[in-house]
């Protein structure tokens, strides 16, 4: 469902299918994203609405609604087993919406992805965070290495 949105507090004459957003990294290499740190996506593809900025890897939802977010990443490990543990995180509330668990093999690289819906009010904030409890390793040099994406799937008020 597309439509015009103009409810009070929203941004007049965007539309619901002008809401998205498309980051990856930006030829960054191998990153190492500290404990409790937010993976920036230093590159844009698309951001129409302006949500997505890539100074700090949040994304602030222009009008209340639901969203849909997909974030992947490219991760490896040396000699032992690897977990990797990020965050779907409120940065509004500062509270965790999801947590999203990855394991690497010995000696194995491999992409990592999680989808997710989430009903966000206008001008709240959503980011992906570590949150393994020790820094971790990802690869973040283009798009087929990892990205950060949504886009608005329905104005207004939760179902």
């Amino acid at each position: 469902m597309s439509g015009i949105i103009g409810s009070a507090g929203s941004k007049s004459g965007l539309t619901d299918t002008d809401i998205r957003f498309v980051a990856h990294g930006n030829n960054q290499g191998d990153v190492s994203i500290a404990d409790n740190a937010y993976i920036i996506w230093g590159a844009i593809d698309v951001n129409k609405g302006g949500g997505y900025n890539t100074s700090n890897g949040y994304f602030t939802a222009p009008i209340s609604g639901y969203y849909n977010f997909e974030f992947s990443y490219y991760s490896y490990s040396s000699s032992d087993p690897d977990t990797y543990a990020f965050i779907y995180y409120d940065v509004t509330n500062s509270d965790v919406i999801l947590r999203c668990y990855h394991r690497n093999l010995p000696k194995d690289s491999m992409m990592h992805s999680a989808l997710y819906n989430h009903h966000m009010v206008g001008g709240e904030q959503l980011a992906i965070r570590n949150g393994r409890g020790y820094a971790r390793n990802i690869y973040l040099n283009s798009a087929q290495h990892g990205l950060f994406q949504g886009y608005l799937q329905q104005a207004g008020g939760k179902w």
